[in-house]
């Protein structure tokens, strides 16, 4: 083959890879309850094949917000996934990542590009429903 035939086999290869890894994981794909520090709840769906993430207050009110899964990674016994929502950078944080029922939902409050260095809220606690 060509070197520009290789690199076009390449690059879509890299589009596929992108296009896939997109979705939500399965990991914390599903139903939650979301508790803030505040003890507000809140339902949160995480749609994998729709890309979303549905909240849903005490009082009904829902939000519905199309999510991109940007990043993925494990560090030590913790386990997360990037995800950004709108213009904001949010994690699903598994401390434990072989307890699949509890979560956090961090948001990102500086510009770090890696998990390393990210600084964060959490908004809620997640718990399997």
């Amino acid at each position: 083959m060509k070197m520009k035939q290789i690199k076009y086999m390449i690059a879509i290869s890299v589009v596929v890879l992108l296009v896939v890894g997109c979705k939500p994981s399965e990991k914390y794909a599903g139903d939650w309850l979301g508790v803030s520090d505040s003890g507000e709840e809140v339902s949160m769906h995480f749609d994998r094949e729709e890309k979303q993430l549905t909240l849903v207050d005490s009082d009904g009110q829902e939000e519905v917000h199309d999510i991109n899964q940007n990043s993925t990674g494990i560090k030590n016994s913790l386990q997360y996934f990037g995800i950004e929502l709108g213009d904001d950078y949010y994690y699903v944080i598994f401390k434990n990542r072989k307890n699949e029922d509890e979560a956090e939902f961090v948001k990102q409050t500086n510009h770090a590009s890696d998990f390393d260095d990210m600084v964060g809220e959490t908004v809620f606690t997640m718990i399997r429903e």
